[in-house]
C-alpha cells in the first residue's frame, strides 16, 4: 500500500504472490523478492503521489489466517530524472 497524500490513507497498489522463474525453473517465494517498481502508468489515479519527495510505503503479510501488522518504509522519491 502506499499513502495518497490526495486521499491522506493507505491505498493498496499491489498484492505481491510467488511468481514463477522460468530461469531458475521454479516458483520464487515472497522471501526471495527484493524488489518492486511503482509504475507512475501503473497510478494515474494518483497524481500527487509522484509530486512528493518522499513516499510512505506499507508493506503486510496475509494468508488465510489473517494479516500480519503493516511495515512502513519512507521511500525519497527524489527527482527521478525531472
Amino acid at each position: 500500500a502506499i499513502v495518497d497524500p490526495a486521499y491522506g490513507r493507505p491505498l493498496t497498489v499491489a498484492q505481491l504472490e510467488p511468481d514463477y522463474n522460468q530461469e531458475l525453473g521454479r516458483f520464487l517465494p515472497i522471501e526471495e523478492l527484493t524488489s518492486f517498481v511503482l509504475a507512475e502508468e501503473e497510478l494515474k489515479k494518483m497524481p500527487r503521489f509522484w509530486q512528493q519527495q518522499r513516499a510512505t510505503v506499507q508493506v503486510a503479510a496475509g494468508n488465510d489466517a489473517g494479516q500480519s501488522s503493516w511495515a512502513v518504509l519512507e521511500v525519497s522519491l527524489g527527482r527521478l530524472g525531472r
